[in-house]
C-alpha cells in the first residue's frame, strides 16, 4: 500500500488508526483507540483509506457547523 495519511478518527480524535484486512476482499480503517470502524471497502486498502478521510472530514465538518462560528479575540 503505498502510505496516504489516515486522518483522524472522528469519534475520539486519536492519531492511532490503520487499515485492516478483514477478509481477502474487504478493507477497513479502524480505530485503536475507541475502535470505530469506517466504511468496509471491496477493493483496495487506498480505497478503505480514501473512504476513511472522506467520512472523518465530513463528521468533523458537521460537528464544527453545529457549534456554529468560533469568534477569537
Amino acid at each position: 500500500m503505498s502510505e496516504s495519511p489516515l486522518d483522524r478518527c472522528p469519534f475520539c480524535g486519536s492519531d492511532f488508526v490503520a487499515v485492516s484486512q478483514m477478509s481477502e476482499l474487504t478493507h477497513v480503517v479502524i480505530c485503536e483507540k475507541c475502535e470505530a470502524q469506517g466504511p468496509k471497502s471491496r477493493l483496495t486498502m487506498e480505497e478503505a483509506a480514501r473512504l476513511w478521510n472522506e467520512r472523518a472530514w465530513k463528521k468533523w465538518k458537521k460537528n464544527r457547523m453545529a457549534r456554529g462560528p468560533t469568534w477569537r479575540c
